[in-house]
């Protein structure tokens, strides 16, 4: 599967694989759809008498990892902001995506709830009765997975070629950093054997600063620099220093 994606790593940015996207959310789609369609398939006997678990605090918080690495694609945004014919939309587009993922997840998860109890496992495909429904939602997991890690590998790969002061055009040095940076991801995705954890650890860390902490606190600052700046611009200014290059401090 490695090989099959490795080439695809060497696309620029999601400019130049918008269709990648496509594919990735169409094919996330049509698994929702059908884990619906099984499960509401299943209902009428799977849910007759189904043990439920008791609500556990300790349990609520191991899922905060996982919920934040659901939904902790903010690494990628101000790449996707840059490709987009109209950045202004971009906080349209982010509502829209947000809200259809929000309606996926929490549909899934509680009609699942709702009708298999106890016996859904750490993945709810086996738990479907309907087996041409696991079969076409295992193959819409995997072109998912597939095109996300294109999608999420280039902002990476990116950054990686900004700090190396490496050409945007394509030569032999993206080559190399690409390959280094895809195959040791391989490597470490081949290494795990559980995979859950590491998700909890990432989402619960990484993710949490990445998609909640520094967002806002990014955000504030920016404005604060920029109220600065035209304070700095009504006065006499006789620094140096430009007033628009001017940051806030933490305490501005």
């Amino acid at each position: 599967m490695g090989i099959a994606i490795y080439p695809f790593s060497m696309l620029r940015s999601p400019r130049h694989f918008w269709q990648i996207a496509v594919f990735a959310a169409g094919s996330s789609s049509l698994a929702a759809i059908l884990l619906l369609i099984g499960a509401i398939h299943d209902a009428p006997v799977c849910s007759q008498d189904v043990p439920h678990r008791d609500y556990n605090f300790h349990e609520a918080c191991m899922a905060y990892g996982t919920l934040l690495f659901a939904y902790g694609g903010h690494s990628i945004f101000p790449t996707i902001q840059m490709d987009m014919k109209k950045p202004v939309h971009f906080a349209k587009s982010i509502i829209v995506g947000f809200t259809i993922v929000t309606i996926y997840y929490i549909s899934v998860s509680l009609t699942s709830v709702l009708i298999y109890g106890n016996s859904i496992g750490d993945i709810i495909i086996p738990s479907i009765q309907l087996s041409w429904v696991q079969h076409i939602v295992n193959v819409m997991i995997a072109i998912h997975v597939v095109t996300t890690i294109v999608i999420v590998f280039s902002p990476l790969a990116q950054q990686v070629e900004d700090l190396f002061k490496i050409p945007h055009k394509f030569g032999w040095q993206r080559i190399v950093i690409r390959t280094f940076l895809f195959w040791m991801i391989i490597f470490i995705g081949l290494t795990l054997p559980h995979f859950g954890p590491m998700m909890d650890l990432i989402g619960s860390s990484t993710m949490s600063l990445a998609s909640i902490i520094l967002p806002p606190l990014f955000y504030l600052f920016i404005r604060a620099s920029c109220e600065k700046a035209k304070d700095q611009d009504m006065k006499p200014h006789l620094s140096a220093i430009d007033a628009n290059e001017e940051w806030a401090t933490l305490s501005e």
